[in-house]
């Protein structure tokens, strides 16, 4: 390939002593001792670090977790139709091997496994006699199994179902939502806030879902909550402008306060008795020389 592309492979400058990368055995002449260094430096390392991590992710624990789908109706019932040995009684203690590592959930291990075994036993019967009506379709995934699942008669059985549907497969999610961010969060929206940010990330993140039927009401809603500050923001500054003069840039907080209300609410100076206002004033003002 990279004589395809026209590059040459070279092997990096070789000392005796490496202090920042491990001298690799460079074996052989030539495009073999090339081989040879590149096998070892990048080709080795990369084969560990994919066995190493797929020895991590699917170890026997996690694998284990995921009996938990013997509970979908329609996993369960073709696993029962397809393999004889498959019996209802293994199905069952796959199910309760995996209880003792939820017992956080359950104050009493040994009585969950007994409820959880009948709960087994009801959920089973009633899929198989469901199973000949053509008109019902069977629930293939967790989240359906979960909707038609009540809390009531198999609790035990809706919380495994509720851990089988969050069960992450993989970790797009989480680079989904980082890479949301960083298309989201540029350099003009610093300053945005949290709530806005999740807001908008949730719209793009989503953003396959249909809105156009909501888009008048969604416009109305953000013009009703945006509409009472940023009006207050606009007229606090105008007055600030009337008000604060360059004859009254000396002009005391307290006072420059007392004034800018005034110049908002205006609309309510023909209520002020101004007789009253300018007694008031003057006696102020006399007590203060005083």
């Amino acid at each position: 390939m990279a004589t395809e592309l026209g590059f040459e492979i070279k092997l990096p400058r070789l000392v005796k002593t490496m202090n920042h990368r491990a001298n690799y055995p460079t074996e052989g002449e030539g495009n073999k001792a090339i081989e040879n260094y590149y096998r070892c430096s990048i080709y080795i390392p990369l084969l560990d670090g994919i066995y190493t991590d797929l020895k991590t992710r699917l170890n026997p624990n996690t694998l284990e977790l995921f009996d938990l789908r013997l509970l979908i109706p329609k996993i369960f019932l073709t696993i029962m139709a397809s393999d004889k040995n498959a019996t209802r009684q293994i199905l069952q203690q796959r199910i309760l091997k995996i209880v003792p590592k939820f017992n956080y959930l359950w104050q009493n291990d040994e009585y969950t496994k007994d409820v959880l075994a009948g709960e087994y036993d009801l959920w089973l019967n009633m899929w198989q006699n469901q199973s000949n009506n053509i008109e019902i379709k069977l629930p293939s995934t967790a989240i359906s199994s979960l909707i038609v699942c009540s809390k009531d008669m198999f609790p035990i059985i809706f919380s495994l179902l509720k851990i089988l549907a969050t069960l992450p497969v993989s970790i797009a999610t989480a680079e989904r939502s980082f890479s949301t961010l960083k298309r989201v969060k540029t350099w003009l929206r610093t300053t945005i806030s949290q709530e806005r940010l999740n807001d908008l990330c949730l719209l793009n993140v989503h953003r396959d879902l249909n809105l156009c039927n909501k888009s008048e009401t969604i416009i109305n809603n953000f013009a009703s909550k945006n509409k009472s500050s940023t009006a207050s923001n606009e007229r606090f500054f105008s007055s600030l402008k009337r008000v604060k003069s360059y004859l009254r840039s000396s002009m005391c907080n307290e006072r420059l306060s007392d004034l800018k209300v005034i110049a908002i609410k205006k609309e309510d100076s023909n209520k002020i008795d101004l007789d009253e206002a300018v007694d008031r004033f003057s006696k102020q003002k006399v007590e203060g020389i005083s």
